[in-house]
């Protein structure tokens, strides 16, 4: 039997690794959080972190969720800790939160996690001086799919409140999760998220951004290489291509990379030109 190279189409067994590395980087401290492992369900990973504002302005700071990826299997808060100090220095109050994962619990579980931590953190926003009302929602790779699904999927879709964000910032985001259950964008990490059975296929379609209606959507900036590997670049352009029919601000930012993520000296530039898509909207200035 042939050997398949690391960059196959269909195995990636150990792509979850892969994928959350992605975001692990050097050209920032990790910051400290002011409030650590609040809770907002029973298991462990039912946990975020708050980073309050550095400075006070004098009116409530914008509140932006940071949900890290790992292909629905991996990652964790501290891989994205490094992207924080990109919006507390725009006096900005992050709240970094995790999830159960597909060793601990299969779809949807994830995606209903997620929407009930942004509620929590929702809830509690007047303690850190954060305004709900102007609510970002970060999100890489799986993250911003699920975040993705936060803001789209309508309640009787998935288990815990829609989001009522602002704007969704997706960073190589998965969009259709149909798509990688089989044929040629097949992947492995997918099947074991969405479990086997009858219904798992209608599951998918429910968990697929993509499936939903974007008019009166958040707004939309996504960031995604042409050569990504794992994550289709396609899934991001069909759906920017949906929010701009449905007349909702989004913009495609064009990566050109090898492989899933950038490189750390990319990471400046991408963040420049999501900033000034938010102020050009008036979201974030």
């Amino acid at each position: 039997m042939p050997i398949e190279h690391w960059f196959s189409r269909r195995t990636f067994a150990g792509l979850p690794l892969g994928l959350a590395a992605a975001c692990r980087w050097r050209l920032a401290p990790v910051p400290t959080p002011a409030f650590a492992d609040l809770s907002y369900g029973l298991s462990p990973a039912q946990r975020f972190d708050v980073y309050p504002a550095p400075v006070s302005s004098g009116s409530l700071a914008p509140l932006v969720v940071l949900i890290h990826g790992g292909g629905w299997e991996g990652g964790s808060r501290a891989e994205v800790a490094r992207f924080i100090p990109y919006f507390t220095e725009r006096r900005c109050v992050v709240a970094n939160i995790g999830y159960r994962l597909t060793p601990e619990a299969v779809a949807p579980a994830a995606a209903e996690d997620v929407r009930n931590a942004i509620e929590s953190v929702r809830a509690r926003a007047a303690q850190w001086h954060a305004d709900s009302g102007r609510m970002l929602l970060v999100g890489f790779s799986a993250g911003a799919h699920l975040a993705l699904l936060a803001a789209l999927a309508p309640p009787d879709a998935i288990g815990g409140p829609q989001c009522r964000a602002r704007a969704v910032l997706s960073f190589w985001g998965v969009t259709d999760v149909v798509d990688l259950l089989s044929g040629e964008n097949e992947r492995a990490f997918a099947r074991r998220w969405l479990p086997e059975g009858p219904e798992r296929l209608e599951l998918a379609r429910r968990l697929s951004p993509m499936q939903y209606d974007a008019a009166g959507a958040p707004a939309l900036y996504a960031a995604h290489s042409v050569h990504d590997h794992i994550v289709p670049f396609a899934q991001s352009q069909r759906l920017v291509a949906r929010f701009q029919r449905a007349r909702v601000p989004a913009h495609l930012n064009r990566l050109s990379h090898w492989g899933h993520t950038p490189s750390p000296e990319e990471y400046p530039a991408i963040f420049s030109e999501a900033f000034r898509f938010l102020a050009g909207i008036g979201v974030l200035t």
